[in-house]
């Protein structure tokens, strides 16, 4: 009589049981993809919050992990705590890192965070332009309301949209 086998001993950079089932399939650059992917998602974990707020990585060329950084400054910081990331990376992610690369460029937002826009207060149309554009109709439709309200939209339609015409 035999023994059942052993689950598989789940590493802790997987992310869930279905991630490491679906890991097994994939190719090492994909599963180093994926891993690069994680570690830019948690990037506040590896360098803290300030440094993660002005940097990010963006690759793996040639087993060094290239970081790109707002400033100068902060190219420096990333190249002075390089081992330690280069370390906490091949701990925690399993990537095969050499060293740490620093370049100055434009930081890549992450994924997640889209630019949030405060929405613009409602347009409220001044009360002596619905009458303008009421007077407009000239009682075409008959029912009052109707009219005040196609005068509203009226006015609105020409802040919009008008290239300064009137």
């Amino acid at each position: 009589m035999s023994a059942a086998p052993r689950p598989a001993k789940r590493q802790a950079k997987d992310l869930s049981p279905i991630g490491a089932f679906l890991g097994r399939g994939l190719t090492p650059q994909a599963r180093m993809r994926l891993s690069l992917a994680d570690l830019a998602k948690n990037w506040e974990k590896v360098v803290g919050e300030v440094l993660a707020r002005k940097s990010r990585p963006v690759s793996v060329e040639d087993g060094v992990l290239v970081v790109a950084c707002e400033t100068s400054s902060v190219a420096q910081e990333i190249l002075a705590r390089r081992e330690l990331i280069a370390g906490k990376a091949r701990k925690e992610w399993g990537l095969p890192l050499e060293g740490v690369r620093p370049s100055v460029r434009k930081v890549p937002l992450p994924r997640s965070a889209g630019v949030k826009r405060e929405p613009p207060p409602p347009f409220e149309p001044p009360p002596q332009e619905v009458e303008k554009a009421r007077a407009r109709i000239g009682g075409r439709i008959g029912k009052p309301e109707v009219e005040t309200a196609l005068a509203r939209l009226m006015v609105t339609f020409r802040r919009r949209f008008s290239r300064g015409k009137d």
